[in-house]
């Protein structure tokens, strides 16, 4: 009995000291993660070149799957231009894009080059002034377009910590009109200098998409 009661309580010892050293540490591992691990959905990004073209463009991007993703980008944009002492021209605009991404096989999500059909949606209020050099009497005349761009880009996204993203393409497209609205008066020929936007790349015509952004995941 003293022998079956010794072994007993060197079995007991023995899955005590098991459970101490070996649960523990499973359930370490099995609590900690990195961040580097966390699937991150969205990502919020700012284009950097927008200010060169006087425009605010926001973009938002969600991960269909490993390889999909879809992109929502509105851009606003607005300029005056003077000659001598009086306004030439006034121009605002609005830009919606709805992209669809297609990234090439890799081991992280998001990352790596892909690409990039595209639609967008244009809308330009356009206002400019002419003077009479005759009367000096200054008029003013608007025009409204809309377009819808169709359009397709090459480009390449890097991933850095898991958190921020730098994503760069260029792209191309081809607009056509809906519609046009210009006020009753305008003269049927109008200055150069007055940057009538009939033809916009935006609105008619062939255009280039060049994009460099800096986004954040989350």
């Amino acid at each position: 009995m003293d022998g079956g009661t010794s072994m007993n309580k060197l079995r007991t010892y023995i899955l005590i000291c098991f459970c101490w050293f070996v649960l523990p540490s499973n359930a370490q591992r099995t609590i900690s993660f990195h961040p580097d691990s966390v699937a991150r959905k969205h990502a919020l990004k700012i284009n950097l070149l927008s200010p060169l073209f006087l425009t605010l463009n926001l973009a938002h991007e969600v991960r269909l799957n490993s390889h999909q993703s879809m992109q929502q980008v509105l851009a606003y944009t607005y300029f005056y231009a003077n000659g001598g002492n009086k306004k030439i021209t006034d121009f605002k605009g609005l830009y919606y894009t709805l992209d669809y991404r297609i990234y090439g096989k890799n081991k992280k999500a998001w990352q790596g080059g892909y690409l990039n059909p595209f639609i967008r949606y244009n809308y330009i209020n356009h206002k400019y002034y002419i003077t009479d050099t005759t009367t000096n009497i200054t008029k003013n005349y608007q025009e409204k377009l809309q377009g819808l761009s169709l359009g397709f880009a090459w480009g390449k996204q890097k991933i850095y910590r898991n958190k921020f993203l730098i994503d760069y393409s260029i792209g191309i497209f081809a607009s056509l009109p809906l519609n046009r609205y210009q006020s009753e008066g305008t003269p049927t020929e109008i200055p150069d200098d007055t940057f009538v936007f009939y033809n916009s790349p935006f609105t008619d015509g062939i255009g280039i998409r060049p994009v460099l952004r800096f986004g954040y995941l989350f």
